[in-house]
């Protein structure tokens, strides 16, 4: 059972009570390297990893559980674990760090446990499993910051005349959608609803609650589309 509350500065993907969109641009660096070692099954480490196609895919089957490290601030050194679920054995898998494999095993196991090296900086780290078909998905992407933090703020930026401002998103129920199976669950559920105007816990006075029960390796999205943006870059 889950049951998020979404308001103002809760979480980014739901919770802006304002959301101000600028057309304007914007760069991230990254760095990483990793351990290495294991078997290296055929498939470059970039056809592995990134690419086209490489996201979920609620039709392949196989549904990944990237377990630990868990998101947010973590030392250089972290232990990847990863658990996977299909129909037919697990054959291969890829431990994917800003979308270039780090390490990859064509052992079959339904788990994967490997320790990793990471530079300072903001890494984004997943898991990708193989199935004896060749069918494939991958976990979860977690944002894993390493080093100092960059000095904070609490003042936001002022935002260009030309941008777009969305208020009280969460309230806006008719904006809203929910799916299961297209979620990349192994298994969907009907049970699943969201309820507006919640007044506790919220920022605002108004949050979101969302609700979502099924059977295990059950997904569910909760989706809010914002026409019109897809030329934006930058969302404060």
């Amino acid at each position: 059972m889950f049951r998020p509350f979404v308001s103002l500065f809760c979480w980014f993907a739901f919770a802006l009570q304002v959301l101000v969109i600028a057309g304007c641009a914007g760069s991230t660096s990254k760095m990483a390297t990793g351990s290495g070692g294991g078997n290296s099954p055929s498939p470059s480490a970039s056809s592995a990893c990134g690419g086209s196609g490489h996201g979920y895919d609620n039709t392949s089957g196989v549904s990944v559980w990237l377990q630990t490290p868990s998101p947010g601030q973590n030392p250089s050194h972290v232990q990847v674990t990863a658990t996977a679920n299909a129909s037919v054995p697990i054959t291969r898998w890829a431990v994917c760090l800003d979308d270039q494999a780090v390490y990859q095993t064509s052992n079959p196991s339904s788990s994967v446990s490997r320790g990793i090296d990471m530079s300072t900086g903001q890494h984004l780290l997943y898991a990708r499993a193989w199935d004896a078909n060749g069918k494939s998905n991958r976990s979860e992407v977690k944002l894993i910051p390493v080093g100092p933090r960059p000095a904070s703020s609490t003042v936001l930026p002022t935002p260009p005349a030309n941008a777009q401002v969305l208020k009280h998103m969460q309230n806006e129920a008719s904006n809203w959608s929910i799916c299961s199976i297209c979620a990349a669950g192994t298994n969907t559920t009907g049970n699943y609803w969201m309820a507006p105007f919640q007044k506790q816990p919220s920022r605002s006075g108004s949050s979101l609650e969302m609700y979502a029960d099924g059977p295990q390796w059950s997904n569910v999205l909760f989706m809010d589309k914002i026409l019109g943006t897809n030329s934006d870059s930058n969302f404060l």
